[in-house]
């Protein structure tokens, strides 16, 4: 019974990652069949198309073969350097702000290597700025940040969307053991932060927006 809860628990996971990804792939072919796009705006769309299958083909991948499909509990740590991830991250979630009304702003220091398991890092990121588009009102603005700082990488996200409540902030850095008030995407985010050994916090006000600190050691020293 504990094996298959865990197996639920995992293929949830992935159904929510996979499905974050099509609804913007599905947002990406809405404003291609508009016809109003420039062909340059054409080109940056089909590239954001692209890019979200072959994450989703990689998810599918995992799922498929036994043995790449890991517990959340569990992290590969590497040392890599994830500013190209980030950029290839910025280039997907960009159109689908804008395609949403919102002006996606970012600022992300060139190299920067970190410590990490990099698909828990981007699946992190993706879960935290699409509910970031997701939330936030036509007119506002989301924010990614990355930079070196010491011995770590500091990665923040921002929005100036509906704000979250301090029971779930509480729960999500864990503050409070329940995760009650937490979404899918939100204790995936949780779970795979504790794996990484790296830290989250946030802080969020009510209509007014959210923003969350994510640590990472640097991996500067072993590279």
């Amino acid at each position: 019974m504990r094996a298959g809860a865990e197996n639920l628990g995992q293929a949830s996971g992935w159904s929510h990652d996979i499905r974050t990804h099509l609804n913007i792939l599905l947002g990406a072919i809405g404003m291609i069949e508009t016809g109003r796009l420039q062909p340059d705006q054409g080109k940056e769309y089909v590239g954001m198309i692209k890019d979200n299958a072959l994450v989703m083909l990689r998810m599918l991948n995992c799922m498929l073969e036994d043995s790449s499909v890991r517990e959340e509990s569990v992290a590969q740590m590497k040392d890599v350097q994830v500013d190209g991830l980030l950029q290839t991250i910025v280039k997907t979630i960009k159109p689908y702000a804008e395609q949403n009304g919102l002006e996606f702003l970012y600022d992300v220091d060139s190299p920067l290597y970190v410590h990490c398991d990099p698909e828990m890092l981007e699946r992190v990121l993706y879960n935290l700025l699409s509910n970031a588009v997701k939330c936030t009102e036509p007119g506002g603005f989301v924010y990614l940040s990355a930079r070196h700082n010491g011995a770590w990488i500091e990665i923040n996200v921002a929005d100036t969307g509906c704000g979250l409540r301090d029971v779930r902030i509480a729960q999500l850095t864990g503050e409070s053991q329940s995760e009650t008030e937490l979404g899918i995407g939100l204790k995936l985010v949780k779970s795979m932060m504790h794996a990484m050994e790296s830290s989250i916090a946030c802080t969020s006000r009510e209509r007014v927006g959210t923003t969350f600190y994510l640590q990472f050691p640097s991996a500067y020293a072993g590279m």
